[in-house]
């Protein structure tokens, strides 16, 4: 029997509050606009998701990809540096808030960009449409429902189509936030 490549995602989970969720979609409520002002002001960040755009642009095109949907899009800027790559593909943006939507969308104007609320963590999600290629940029390190997280992505994508997901370096964070962690756990004991 010939030796079949196949791939495999193992995700561990640990007690998750049952509120964590929705106090997620309160503080992206609460701070989206404040938000998408770091985003501007972060040139770092600008950055990043220019040269993560080419990465992303350079995959689509080994697979003769003209639709992107982006997971977690936020504010849209991933998107907005795919546009500017690649005028004519199609590009759709997803988010859970409905408040990171509405500043996507107010700066996406006149771009054909375009935008959904719906939720990747829940059994019913629902894409607007499936794609050759889905990306996640710095978004799926904040879910907590990663079994179906993945699903829903495996489902959103055609036949031959490539997932692009890009999360934090865990290490890196820890080393960023230090002091604050350290802070934390000296005042628990």
């Amino acid at each position: 029997m010939p030796n079949e490549q196949r791939s495999r995602v193992i995700t561990a989970s640990v007690d998750i509050p049952a509120d964590y969720h929705a106090d997620r979609l309160r503080w992206w409520t609460i701070n989206s606009q404040t938000w998408s002002k770091h985003i501007d002001a972060d040139q770092g960040r600008f950055v990043l998701l220019q040269n993560l755009a080419v990465k992303a642009i350079e995959l689509a095109r080994t697979i003769e990809c003209r639709t992107i949907l982006d997971i977690g899009c936020g504010e849209g800027a991933f998107l907005r540096h795919l546009k500017l790559l690649d005028p004519d593909m199609t590009l759709h943006g997803i988010d859970f808030c409905d408040e990171m939507l509405a500043e996507a969308k107010r700066r996406s104007t006149g771009t054909g960009l375009r935008y959904s609320l719906s939720d990747l963590e829940t059994m019913d999600f629902q894409a607007p449409c499936n794609a050759n290629m889905v990306t996640s940029i710095l978004a799926i390190d904040e879910m907590d429902q990663l079994e179906i997280v993945f699903r829903n992505i495996a489902k959103t994508l055609l036949l031959g189509g490539i997932a692009m997901l890009v999360v934090m370096d865990p290490l890196l964070e820890l080393e960023r936030n230090r002091a604050a962690l350290e802070g934390a756990f000296a005042s628990k004991g």
